[in-house]
């Protein structure tokens, strides 16, 4: 082994695919990561961690294309082990996992040394339920200070610690005590291949020949919107097809006309419906083309065709948004909205035009609750508690008499009221290889060798174990004072 730092990379065939039939932002990213690290990283070998043995010659696959064409990556030797095999993850340092879910990772690690290795996460949408429960796991799980959490952005970093605030806030109500995560949680954000969009942007035939197949004249326009053609999970057309429109209508004949390509995959029938219904009501002066996104020529070619680039998310769910980043690379302006990740990317007024957004003020998705609520059987118990009247109150209302106004943690159920809780790629790849390394260096070796119990005696414990410690003595004092001991009111 060699003193370079590391990391053996969890694999899962689709979590690394962006040619899949229906594709998603976190396969891209997850492609872009791996092309990114066996091009650039300065390690000895390529190490993968595959659930299954029908994972490895995938893996060895997806290598030998990247390093296709380069002897020095080719003579680099790829090996492949199983979760279990946490002794060749320790002689590699770091386990790199394209998701959030260290925890499970930790708590297998825990048979070998907490000191071993470290584990080095990644963040996508942080919104879904899964997630948000991943998230909190950091907060009470056996994980170090010498791992680590990538944020691909400022937003999704200030949306996790707000998140894990929440249940910390909950669990020092609840036991007593308000624990903190250890791991490390840098800003990296996801990279993508310059040199290939640069060449994809400026593909002269591919441009001209796109351009025909639509109908697009040398004095058109051509707006591009590239991604996922769902109005609930990635953006609602109707803004972007409203000012298109208008674009059409300002500028008039004499300016050519506007032409919006819109590359992407549908999710269902009821969405192409809805996007083609919406095209011919909003923005009738526009011509509106829809394009396969799962074809590469015709995915590749909306690059070189198009003059401007448009995304304008409005979706919780868009932790960073790579196209923006693509759209730059292949040289066209972009116009995004003034949201999430995309604040991070684009430059208002040099690299791009940031939409203003606006949010409801809080308070106002009650009857958006109890509309999906009462959709869902597993909900309708709540939904039913919620339209009820509790002394003037809804139940859902966290807030007492009095209040000021609304909580942003869960509320104690102490008989006075019920509450519920509320829920250059260079150097982009230069930062995550440089992580393992540092994550190594906060490592301290164990005097004691494998075994948490070695750990704790040699008084190595981290701060969430302390925590769990506090906690379970809350726990031993409560049933104390349950069987005899004084009496105590309230309680979370």
């Amino acid at each position: 082994m060699s003193g370079r730092a590391n990391a053996a990379i969890l694999f899962e065939p689709s979590a690394f695919d962006a040619d899949r039939k229906k594709v998603m932002g976190r396969n891209v990213a997850g492609a872009s990561f791996l092309e990114g690290f066996v091009r650039h990283a300065e390690v000895d070998r390529y190490v993968g961690i595959g659930y299954r043995e029908s994972y490895a010659p995938e893996f060895r696959r997806q290598i030998g294309a990247i390093a296709a064409g380069r002897p020095e990556l080719a003579a680099r030797p790829v090996e492949v082990f199983t979760p279990r095999d946490v002794r060749q993850m320790a002689a590699v340092g770091t386990l790199f996992i394209p998701d959030p879910q260290l925890t499970s990772f930790a708590t297998s690690r825990r048979q070998l040394d907490q000191r071993g290795y470290s584990l080095c996460g990644v963040t996508h949408t942080i919104s879904s339920l899964k997630v948000m429960e991943v998230l909190c796991e950091l907060l009470t799980g056996p994980v170090q200070s010498w791992d680590a959490l990538i944020c691909t952005s400022r937003s999704v970093r200030d949306a996790v610690l707000r998140q894990q605030e929440h249940y910390a806030d909950y669990l020092s109500q609840r036991l007593g005590v308000r624990p903190t995560s250890p791991v490390q949680m840098p800003v990296i954000p996801l990279g993508v291949d310059t040199d290939r969009f640069a060449r994809l942007g400026g593909d002269a035939e591919a441009r001209a020949s796109l351009r025909r197949r639509i109908g697009a004249e040398d004095g058109d326009t051509v707006v591009l919107f590239f991604g996922r053609l769902a109005f609930h999970a990635k953006a609602h057309p109707v803004p972007m097809y409203l000012g298109a429109q208008r674009a059409a209508r300002r500028l008039g004949p004499g300016h050519g006309r506007i032409h919006l390509v819109q590359t992407g995959q549908f999710p269902n029938q009821v969405a192409e419906d809805g996007y083609r219904g919406g095209a011919q009501r909003y923005c009738p002066d526009v011509a509106v083309h829809f394009l396969d996104g799962s074809d590469r020529a015709l995915s590749d070619a909306s690059w070189a065709a198009a003059d401007v680039f448009v995304t304008l998310s409005d979706n919780i769910q868009e932790s960073f948004g790579i196209t923006p980043v693509e759209a730059m690379a292949a040289g066209l302006p972009c116009l995004v909205s003034d949201w999430d990740g995309y604040r991070d990317t684009v430059v208002d007024g040099e690299t791009g035009i940031r939409v203003p957004t606006w949010l409801p003020v809080p308070g106002c998705g009650a009857a958006l609750a109890d509309a999906y609520a009462a959709d869902k059987p597993e909900l309708r118990s709540l939904h039913r508690l919620r339209q009820s009247d509790d002394g003037g109150r809804r139940a859902g209302d966290s807030r007492r008499p009095g209040d000021a106004g609304p909580r942003s943690r869960p509320a104690a159920a102490d008989g006075r009221g019920r509450s519920a809780p509320r829920a250059s790629p260079v150097r982009l790849v230069d930062d995550r290889a440089r992580l393992p390394g540092s994550l190594g260096r906060t490592r301290r070796p164990s005097p004691f060798g494998a075994g948490v119990g070695a750990a704790v005696l040699a008084g190595s414990e981290s701060a969430t174990d302390r925590s769990v410690r506090r906690v379970r003595r809350a726990r031993r004092r409560r049933a104390r004072g349950r069987c005899g001991g004084p009496a105590r009111s309230g309680g979370a």
